[in-house]
């Protein structure tokens, strides 16, 4: 029965993706705002699959500040850049790999949505274009999400968080909100299991003017301390 949910599930996944994304392109001549709707309605979708096929629910703890961040978000799926950005207070800005953004259709979609692109092979150019591009974001209102690690890491595992982070941290002058999870536990690449809850840890936020070695200890001991706690 589950590998028939499984089944069921991932082939409506990837339909849904397509027809939300064809559905979607007219609203690239309009504000973002609609976009955004569309995508909110996905991820509803999304969601809603997973409790009806798996019963996996999901609770977020703790408090979102009214001001400009930077989300530092823990990666174990893909739950957590359709369902909790969907969360999120908008307008957001989502750091992500510029091989995602080169995909034809959902590539327009994402870069209309405030998609920020960042070349992993081009290392100091790719920095450089990065703080250029999220000073524009934050210019513009936008909250900030990036992913430390650069990739999903399976629950457990220890990957270094990769220094792109800081470099936002220290140039853009605002906070980082730590984000942690455990939503690899129930979907990790195409390994789906339930029932349970995903579990979100908003974390406390770290204040600028931190130098760069203390940041990304104090970032990494507070999201990797707290998923251990969510994966028991």
């Amino acid at each position: 029965m589950k590998t028939l949910n499984r089944i069921i599930f991932f082939i409506f996944f990837y339909f849904s993706t397509a027809i939300f994304a064809v559905l979607s392109l007219p609203l690239l001549i309009f504000p973002r705002k609609y976009i955004r709707i569309s995508l909110s309605i996905w991820s509803y979708t999304v969601s809603l699959l997973l409790y009806l096929l798996f019963k996996i629910d999901y609770i977020i703890d703790g408090k979102i500040k009214n001001k400009q961040v930077i989300f530092a978000i823990q990666h174990q799926s893909i739950w957590e850049t359709i369902i909790l950005a969907n969360y999120l207070p908008k307008p957001l800005s989502i750091v992500m790999k510029r091989e995602l953004i080169s995909i034809p259709i959902i590539g327009y979609l994402f870069r209309k949505l405030g998609a920020i692109p960042v070349n992993r092979g081009k290392h100091i150019q790719s920095i450089k274009t990065l703080l250029k591009d999220t000073e524009k974001a934050i210019n513009d209102g936008d909250n900030i999400i990036i992913y430390p690690q650069g990739t999903r890491v399976k629950p457990g595992e220890n990957k270094p968080y990769l220094p792109g982070v800081f470099a936002l941290y220290n140039h853009l002058k605002i906070p980082v909100v730590p984000i942690a999870l455990n939503s690899g536990k129930f979907w990790y690449k195409f390994n789906l299991s339930g029932p349970g809850t995903i579990k979100v840890s908003v974390l406390n936020e770290i204040l600028p003017g931190l130098k760069k070695q203390e940041f990304m200890k104090t970032l990494q001991i507070l999201i990797e301390n707290e998923s251990e706690k969510l994966l028991k």
